[in-house]
């Protein structure tokens, strides 16, 4: 099964579409989709910026719907560890 790994999405924050829908909303619904209803992929969507990860949760209403992973300076091998225990 294919793993995307998304970094720097708060890029993404401001942008509209039409002028009045959030880019960002839209885009995690897509995600949604993808993952918990056609389960075609597992995406994994990193941030260091901890405001950013605060507005996704409320914004996008992802609420029992994904899992946050705080992966604080790991080894490689610590890492790999998490990305496959939650992959798994």
């Amino acid at each position: 099964m294919p793993v995307f790994i998304l970094d720097e999405l708060q890029m993404l924050k401001d942008i509209s579409l039409n002028g009045n829908r959030p880019l960002l909303k839209s885009f995690f619904q897509f995600l949604v989709a993808l993952t918990k209803v056609e389960h075609l992929a597992h995406v994994f969507c990193v941030s260091s910026d901890s405001l950013f990860i605060e507005y996704v949760y409320s914004a996008t209403e992802l609420e029992g719907r994904a899992k946050y992973i705080l992966v604080d300076d790991f080894e490689k091998k610590e890492a790999l560890e998490v990305l496959y225990r939650k992959i798994v």
